[in-house]
């Protein structure tokens, strides 16, 4: 599922939207930006934490996907078949990120 540029919420320390779920709802996700961290907030609870210097090796050059420590099932940074950088939730679905939070992500991480 790609995600609309006008849910994009960002600010200095977090970068916020809404994506899309298959049964037209709305799934808010932050990702908060720490000094050593990316953590990743679905449904204003923290899920995961993302080493925020691996994170940034891998927005260079994104290939497999890249997933954390005791959330490795629940959810990942893909590539989608277009190259964009998606994120994962296996048990709901895949978003492709519009390009202003792939360069956020890019520039701040």
């Amino acid at each position: 599922m790609t995600v609309s540029e006008q849910c994009v919420c960002v600010d200095r320390s977090r970068i916020a939207l809404e994506l899309p779920t298959p049964a037209g709802g709305a799934l808010p996700v932050e990702f908060r930006l720490r000094p050593e961290t990316v953590e990743v907030w679905i449904d204003f609870h923290r899920k995961a934490a993302f080493d925020r210097d691996t994170l940034a090796a891998w927005l260079v050059s994104p290939r497999r996907p890249l997933t954390t420590d005791g959330a490795a099932d629940e959810m990942a940074w893909v590539v989608d078949p277009s190259l964009r950088v998606a994120f994962a939730l296996p048990s709901v679905t895949t978003w492709t990120l519009p390009p202003v939070v792939e360069q956020q992500l890019r520039e701040r991480v």
